[in-house]
């Protein structure tokens, strides 16, 4: 039906229609289109209110970021900066003034506000800016002071800074950093005493003279931010809650670091645990410095394996202050280590995974100021045990893991400009109408990077921009900051690539990954492929322009990068892979893969019997199955050149640990296999090993490990003819003897040779030591492995004998292999004979020498009684100094001896007597201390109103006093005031005690009976002998009372004196031992040396 058509056919409706009910339906069509509009206007209302409801509600209040304090005016920020300056903190006061001077400030009655204002000071408004206290405690200098530079930077006026350091420490931080002349006045501190809460006490205090600190955290050395200053300023100040970690520990680390003397003022059920790095309150800090009296029975009764700075505050807070804290710490720390400290994280760790792991991996309970219990993720906001290696990667991955949401995005707009888009943003944009003179966005065309300077200009509005995926929080920036949006409509196809892109990167679009893409890309490349054949005629140059001009595909830009991954290893053809055909080669693998049944190849390898047990299933089948255990099946390439070479068959499969043998055609046909493989495609690891072992003796077939094959050392001669050791002559100025350092290197070196020989028995083994002698004329170690499933081999037995034979030096020995090295003072066979003839020649010359002398000496003609003789004369000869060695030395000698024999008597006199001195002086030294404790120690008199008991009743409690299970155990310390008490609980619940003693001799039994008798003012029944010691027996009496706590036993000594005086008496009692011991050398001494004084007068 046409257009004109339709227009007759509307007017012949309308005509029909008569001129009233036009009219009608006119009003009240208009009045149902007013109440359209109507209803549609309250819809839209509610919904964006409800909408705006929802974004402020899901923005939580520790996550704004706080650069967004650009909206204040900049002669705010001006004032703010004249106001805060930097203060030195040094000043004179002690510790208690300081304490003092502190405690009468009062907490303040409201806190500031947590808005997203942080309660700064402003033109018109006196509230106190809110400052956060970070106390450094530090032995020295901070190893990551470069990287709190950079968390801090730019948010001056927000924070105090506090370092505690060793007064020995010189050194200064430079002026541009934020620990410059932040050091307080200090004192030595020493880990595991009072001093590291000392050190605490000492920060809060200096903290807490500026008012304007409301918020305190405790950080070490080695403590890093896990977020931006914003993120933890607002979590900090969003709370009115201290983050202190108190906990009930029952272990021997917990409550078994209790001291009952602190009861009754700290039960054991007080008793907490936790970590003292904390994050606490103004109110909370100011009760911990106020307290006193429990910090006194901390310090006097905390003593490591105590350590008061893990239960001292937790405790506190726990007994007074719950109500104020969180209970748990904001410092993580890597406990997932066994030992009793923290492990620490080194460079290596440093990841952007494993940061956002510590950050973001458990969730905790948030109390915000209002009330409001929510759920974060945000558990840790510091983490210690970093290293000074660290500081490095920290700085580098700072900026896009740890850095603010400003710094973020400056780092990104540095990058790439896909983060802000020039798409129009009206549902991510909301403008502030704070001030009615703003600038339309479109008065900037380009973006202003000025509001990333240190001293941003602040505007009057804001307006909230795309932010990253990993942001947490909005962005607000100043509308002339932005990109102009006014002209989009020009550049609408550039506009949509960039928006896909700027999707794609954020994970926001689907399409642009995935299978869609992939059949998208392998479609385009389809159509390239059609019009391939229009340019082949052009020639190489028009292909090379044509590669020049168009855009690389992204597989090709792939290939111009350099990846490293692993390649697969390339399948080797087997024997069967040549020999055999496809088909039957397929059948036989599909037979292999269906057999249940194989045979077993144990240690010792292929032998004898595996491969007659192998001809026999050939007997039946055409396939045998062999399981192989271990060596051989580490090596299972090995293990089928094996298999082939004594079975001559062909393996067609192989699977883990199994392999699939065909008989082959013939089955008594053998298979000639060539060992060794060639030599000129060998590695030259192998082809020098084989140099090392030819000619040494036979080569081991079944060796399960690589190339070159060991010398079977089984097969050598166990007797050789004529086999002696090697003689052995150590250079001079030189040590047989190893050092540590020299036997490690040789360890070392030993391992990444090849093994020389395998051996599988114990002795006969002097045909391995031949051939150890001629190795070592080329390599000084010699590699020895032990067969696997050789019977009755002993390891230690080999290596003594191979030791014994060839005299060399074991470097390692253990159940598997035995390394020999040769060496300093080893000699070949060849270097031997050739020292022997050059002593032989030397002797010679010394011969001719001495006999030319001879000869050529003057003969002098002595006359006598008128005869005339001839005497050659002996002068400057060795037979001169032969003579006269003969004559004088039995001489001299017997006096020699004497002089040193008496020399070393005197010597040994002289140390006896030392000792001695030293023994009295230690001796005297004991005896003052056992009489100063032995005067404190009054004994009581016995008392001679003793009550009498018949025979009768002294038998009758006896017999119930050996019947008793309970009894009081007397140790090393005697009888003092815990036994007396002891003694006094027993008789409180039943009328004879039974007291064991260990004493071994019975007169010291005895005057212990007596000593309880005397200061219980009981009734001794009986010393009994029994299998645990000596039982005493002891009957309170008919007319008993027990004695007061204050009263009871104050003569007697303590425990602790008590130990101490059984301990002394042991020392005086041994030194008295060990110094009769030296009277008596010293004077067998001089017995002896009177006696050979006698001796050598007698000489004389």
């Amino acid at each position: 039906m046409g257009i004109i058509d339709q227009k007759i056919k509307k007017g012949e409706e309308h005509l029909m229609i008569s001129k009233p009910l036009r009219l009608i339906l006119f009003q009240s069509g208009r009045h149902v289109l007013r109440s359209l509009f109507f209803v549609t206007g309250f819809l839209i209302g509610v919904f964006l209110y409800l909408q705006l409801k929802a974004f402020h509600m899901s923005t939580p209040k520790t996550e704004q970021p706080l650069w967004s304090t650009v909206l204040f005016h900049h002669s705010t920020m001006m004032e703010i900066k004249q106001v805060l300056q930097t203060q030195e903190l040094q000043h004179d006061m002690s510790d208690q003034e300081l304490f003092t001077k502190v405690s009468s400030l009062s907490s303040p009655s409201s806190s500031p506000s947590s808005s997203s204002w942080f309660g700064r000071m402003h033109n018109n408004d006196e509230k106190m800016v809110v400052k956060v206290a970070f106390m450094f405690m530090t032995g020295g200098a901070l190893p990551l002071a470069a990287l709190w530079d950079k968390f801090f930077k730019g948010h001056e006026g927000f924070y105090s800074i506090y370092v505690h350091t060793n007064p020995s420490f010189q050194d200064s931080y430079p002026e541009t950093s934020v620990f410059y002349s932040r050091r307080i006045p200090s004192q030595p501190v020493y880990w595991g005493t009072s001093s590291m809460v000392d050190a605490e006490k000492r920060l809060l205090a200096n903290a807490l003279l500026d008012e304007s600190n409301q918020r305190f955290v405790l950080l070490s050395d080695s403590c890093i931010p896990l977020f931006d200053f914003t993120t933890i300023y607002d979590y900090l100040t969003g709370t009115n809650l201290s983050f202190i970690g108190s906990f009930d520990d029952p272990r021997k680390s917990g409550r078994g670091r209790y001291n009952p003397k602190m009861y009754p003022q700290i039960n054991v059920t007080h008793w907490r645990k936790g970590s003292q790095w904390f994050s606490t309150t103004r109110e909370l800090a100011l009760h911990i410095l106020a307290d006193t009296f429990y910090y006194k029975i901390f310090d006097q009764h905390c003593k490591p394996p105590c350590y008061m700075d893990e239960h001292y505050i937790p405790t506190l807070i726990h007994m007074f202050h719950g109500e104020m804290s969180a209970n748990r710490t904001l410092t993580w720390v890597d406990w997932s280590r066994v030992g009793p400290h923290p492990g620490r994280v080194i460079w290596p760790d440093i990841t952007d995974e494993f940061l956002n792991r510590i950050r973001f991996t458990e969730e905790c309970a948030y109390y915000s100021r209002d009330g409001e219990n929510t759920t974060t993720s945000k558990c840790f906001l510091f983490a210690r045990k970093f290293t000074e290696d660290t500081l490095e990667p920290l700085l580098r991955i700072y900026p896009l893991v740890l850095g603010s949401e400003h710094s973020k995005v400056q780092t990104l707009l540095m990058l790439t400009p896909l983060f802000v888009s020039v798409r129009p943003l009206p549902s991510l944009t909301t403008i502030s109408s704070l001030n009615p003179n703003q600038n339309p966005p479109h008065t900037s065309k380009a973006p202003n990077f000025n509001q990333f300077n240190e001293n941003p200009k602040p505007p009057d509005n804001a307006i909230k921009v795309p932010t990253a995926p990993w942001m947490k929080g909005p962005i607000f920036l100043p509308p002339d900051e932005l990109i102009n949006t006014s002209h989009h409509h020009k550049s609408t196809r550039k506009q949509n690539a960039e928006e896909k892109t700027f999707k794609a990167l954020n994970r926001r679009e689907s399409g642009v990954r995935g299978s869609k893409a992939m059949k998208k890309i392998v479609r385009s490349v389809e159509k390239l492929d059609d019009y391939g054949g229009e340019f082949e005629s052009l020639g190489g140059v028009v292909e090379e322009d044509e590669k020049r001009r168009r855009r690389r595909m992204p597989w090709e830009r792939e290939e111009e990068k350099f990846i490293l991954r692993r390649r697969k290893k390339e399948r080797v053809l087997t024997t069967a892979d040549l020999i055999l055909d496809e088909g039957l080669l397929k059948r036989l693998r599909l037979e292999g893969s269906k057999m249940r049944e194989w045979v077993n190849v144990r240690k010792a390898g292929v032998t004898e019997t595996v491969v007659n047990d192998i001809r026999s299933v050939w007997e039946e089948n055409e396939l045998a199955m062999v399981r192989f255990d271990v060596p051989l099946c580490r090596n299972m390439e090995r293990a089928q050149e094996i298999l082939e070479l004594k079975t001559g068959g062909l393996v067609v499969l192989s699977k883990k640990e199994f392999l699939v043998v065909y008989r082959g055609p013939l089955s008594d046909s053998s298979v000639c296999v060539k060992e060794g493989g060639d030599e000129i495609s060998s590695s030259l690891y192998v082809r020098e090993g084989e140099r090392l072992l030819n000619g040494l003796g036979p080569r081991y077939v079944d060796w399960w490990m690589r190339r070159p094959f060991p010398v079977d050392a089984d097969l050598l001669p166990q007797v050789v003819d004529g086999y002696r050791t090697p003689s052995r002559r150590c250079p001079p100025n030189t040590r047989a003897k190893l050092s540590d350092q020299e036997l490690t290197y040789l360890r070392n070196v030993a391992q990444a040779l090849p093994f020389h020989f395998v051996l599988g028995r114990n002795h006969g083994l002097q045909g391995l030591a031949s051939a150890i002698l001629k190795l070592w004329e080329k390599c000084v170690i010699a590699k020895i492995a032990i067969k696997w499933g050789a019977l009755n081999t002993n390891n230690e037995e080999m290596a003594d004998e191979l030791k014994h034979l060839t005299g060399g030096v074991l470097i390692l020995r253990n159940k598997y292999l035995i390394i020999l090295f040769r060496g300093k003072d080893f000699l070949s066979d060849e270097v031997a004979d050739l020292v022997d003839d050059r002593e032989r020649l030397l002797r010679r010359y010394q011969h001719f020498e001495e006999t030319r002398r001879e000869s050529d000496i003057e003969i002098s003609e002595v006359v006598a009684d008128g005869e005339q003789l001839e005497e050659t004369s002996k002068t400057g000869t060795l037979f001169e100094f032969q003579e006269l060695q003969r004559k004088f030395g039995e001489m001299e000698m017997g006096n020699l001896e004497t002089e040193a024999e008496k020399v070393k008597l005197d010597k040994e006199l002289k140390s006896q007597e030392h000792k001695l001195s030293i023994l009295k002086s230690k001796i005297e030294k004991t005896t003052t201390e056992l009489l100063k404790l032995n005067s404190l120690w009054k004994p009581s008199e016995p008392d001679d109103d003793i009550e009498i008991l018949t025979n009768e009743e002294r038998e009758c409690l006896r017999r119930i006093g050996l019947k008793m299970n309970s009894s009081l155990v007397l140790g090393r310390r005697g009888v003092f005031n815990g036994v007396m008490e002891g003694l006094h609980q027993h008789w409180k619940h039943r009328e004879v005690a039974k007291v064991i003693t260990m004493q071994k001799l019975f007169s010291r039994v005895v005057y212990t009976a007596k000593s309880l008798e005397a200061e219980s003012n009981g009734v001794l029944i009986s010393i009994e002998k029994l299998k645990e010691g000596h039982a005493i027996l002891m009957y309170r009496g008919r007319n008993y009372k027990r004695p007061s706590s204050k009263l009871m036993a104050q003569n007697l000594l303590t425990k602790r004196k008590a130990l101490q005086r059984s301990v002394l008496m042991q020392r005086l009692g041994s030194l008295k031992f060990f110094a009769y011991q030296r009277e008596r050398a010293i004077e067998d001494l001089k017995l002896s040396l009177v006696k050979l004084q006698g001796s050598a007068s007698e000489l004389c």
